[in-house]
């Protein structure tokens, strides 16, 4: 059974843990996965560093870091009791409901955190039947107000000018059909696109680098938006750890996700909005950007190993 052979690895450890986490010379393996998103900038971050030496075999015994997908990461190190033998991981177990928009809104919303994303619902003709008269509310409550409607089952979006405009197109729809509701967000917006590091319980990173952000704007403009997407990732990320099926960030592990906003000026200063996250270093992803794992690595190691570590790789801490 899986609980005793976890206890075996565990009583094993307890007999190595004076040298578990070091190797020949005092350093400390890590293992990266070959072919891994980012395995190249995960290997350099190591590489550059004298107490450390890198293998690539997934089950060495004596590593402290591993590098590797999701699908692939020893969970069962991960999880040990003792911290001589526990194993530091770059996904955190349960983050499933972090990287589904739907699920993550229903989360924030929960958690009271209404605001931070727009409304984003999938809803049925069955579903705003049952519940009648109360379901244009229900939507302007979920938007925490009266807003326009981005509804979209299929084809090209359709920009419903109330909730009740919604429910009257659903409910004259297919039984069987499956709607996608997002709240409309007003005014001249700017996509962004940021890299967040979410290291142990709850240590969160923004990096430096955010997508979008025109050439045009000052430095001041810049800073604001900036700013404001710390603050609603902060919040978001912190709101979404309420519900462990949602995001359950474990005390030895990292990850680093890419997180879509909408920048919007709202009364001369500028308001961001979360549209959802995504796995940076996802298998299925594409590209990869090997400078930003090495920045990763570099701030994990930081972080994990180091005492009275400060940000220094790419990464300012916003939490």
């Amino acid at each position: 059974p899986r609980h005793v052979g976890a206890k075996l690895v565990s009583i094993v450890g307890s007999f190595t843990a004076g040298t578990y986490d070091e190797h020949e010379g005092g350093k400390k393996v890590a293992s990266i996965a070959i072919g891994a998103p980012g395995a190249k900038g995960a290997a350099k971050a190591l590489a550059a560093r004298e107490d450390w030496e890198v293998t690539t075999n997934p089950n060495a015994p004596l590593c402290s870091l591993q590098w590797a997908p999701h699908r692939t990461v020893r969970w069962e190190r991960v999880m040990e009791e003792s911290p001589a033998t526990r194993l530091v991981a770059s996904h955190h177990y349960a983050r499933a409901g972090l990287l589904r928009r739907v699920e993550l809104f229903s989360a924030l919303a929960s958690a009271g955190a209404i605001g931070s994303m727009p409304a984003t619902l999938t809803l049925t003709k069955k579903g705003v039947t049952a519940a009648g008269e109360d379901a244009a509310a229900a939507l302007e409550t979920a938007a925490g107000g009266v807003c326009r409607w981005r509804l979209r089952q299929g084809g090209p979006v359709v920009i419903c000018p109330s909730a009740a405009d919604v429910v009257r197109r659903i409910s004259g729809g297919v039984e069987t059909q499956r709607w996608s509701v997002v709240q409309h967000i007003e005014g001249s917006t700017m996509d962004l696109r940021a890299t967040v590091l979410v290291a142990g319980s709850l240590h969160i990173g923004l990096h430096r680098n955010i997508s979008g952000l025109g050439e045009s704007l000052d430095a001041e403009e810049a800073f604001g938006i900036r700013r404001a997407a710390a603050d609603v990732l902060s919040v978001a990320i912190n709101a979404a750890t309420k519900n462990r099926k949602c995001f359950l960030p474990f005390p030895n592990c990292f990850e680093v996700f890419t997180a879509s906003l909408l920048a919007v000026r709202d009364r001369g200063h500028w308001k961001a909005w979360l549209l959802g996250f995504e796995d940076t270093f996802a298998e299925d992803s594409g590209g990869f950007d090997d400078c930003l794992a090495e920045d990763v690595v570099s701030a994990a190691i930081g972080f994990f190993f180091e005492a009275g570590w400060k940000p220094k790789s790419g990464f300012e801490t916003i939490d």
